[in-house]
């Protein structure tokens, strides 16, 4: 299935509308076409089954997945990015997405109303819902009784939150990056030494500003 749409035909209504955006190499490719379900755990439900399930098979559809956007990526890099004498910026390059890929989603919403975003990212392999739920990509809840009661709390208008209760943490993830661990050591020489005087008096303060 292509990863730019998936589309539902024989429903009435505009139901839910989404995007499947995918990230790869710090950059996000936004497709033109959004995704179009009667309700958000039905288009859940099509994002994760179009994921292997199978670890071998996931596999290999991520290395597919990264070699596809690889080739997308050196396309644009030599065809839009590159600026050469006589020749413009190929534009149909990009025709399939939103905006040129940037390493900040663009979203066109003026035709769609409330949309949902998914994030499939190749890069910390995790797909995201609304900016706020990740799971792990290549480890996604399968039952759609599971996924679909994920979404049964909503603490604030049009925003969805994971209850704990009904996913197991195993399948969530979280993108936040680890932070280095400091390192205390002074790499340059130094000697500790004794202050011959203080700058508690504002004549102490207003000389030394001087003659700094």
């Amino acid at each position: 299935m292509p990863l730019s749409t998936i589309t539902e035909t024989g429903r009435r209504g505009w139901g839910v509308l989404g995007y499947r955006i995918v990230r790869f190499r710090g950059r996000y490719y936004t497709p033109r076409r959004y995704m179009r379900y009667m309700h958000l755990s039905d288009m859940t439900g099509a994002v994760f089954e179009s994921i292997p399930a199978d670890p071998n098979e996931y596999q290999q559809w991520l290395g597919s997945m990264r070699a596809e956007y690889a080739a997308k990526e050196s396309a644009l890099e030599t065809h839009v990015h590159t600026i050469r004498d006589g020749v413009k910026p190929d534009s149909s390059q990009y025709e399939e997405f939103e905006t040129i890929p940037s390493e900040l989603p663009q979203i066109n919403e003026r035709f769609v109303r409330e949309p949902r975003f998914y994030i499939i990212n190749l890069d910390q392999e995790i797909l995201t819902l609304e900016w706020g739920i990740h799971w792990k990509l290549g480890n996604l809840p399968r039952s759609k009784c599971l996924y679909n009661r994920d979404f049964s709390v909503i603490m604030y208008p049009c925003d969805y939150i994971i209850r704990l209760d009904m996913c197991p943490e195993e399948y969530l993830a979280s993108p936040a990056l680890e932070l280095p661990k400091p390192n205390w050591a002074i790499e340059h020489d130094f000697r500790r030494v004794t202050p011959k005087t203080d700058l508690v008096e504002a004549r102490k303060a207003f000389l030394t500003c001087i003659l700094v």
